[in-house]
């Protein structure tokens, strides 16, 4: 039986795969804690929630969409997917 490891690094927000570049087409989301994301399955039109910290992994059928609160309603955005949370200190 083999085994195969891999390890993802992300330093300056660059990620790396054993210390070369991933390609574009890299499926993999990394959260941190505070982020979260909305994936949408475009077969089914069903959408979740994924929650860092974590790593999720899209499947072909997938793709990351925001929440407009303005028209409320979801639309794809490549360029700002993962979001924070809003939170306020005790007393603020």
């Amino acid at each position: 039986m083999d085994v195969v490891k891999s390890v993802v690094i992300v330093i300056d927000g660059e990620t790396k795969k054993e210390g070369k570049k991933m390609e574009k087409d890299s499926r993999d989301i990394i959260l941190a804690p505070n982020e979260y994301a909305y994936i949408r399955d475009t077969t089914k039109g069903t959408v979740r929630t994924g929650v860092g910290p974590q790593t999720v992994t899209l499947s072909q059928q997938e793709e990351l969409i925001l929440f407009d609160k303005a028209s409320k309603t979801f639309r794809k955005d490549d360029a700002q997917t993962k979001q924070r949370f809003t939170t306020a200190p005790e007393g603020w």
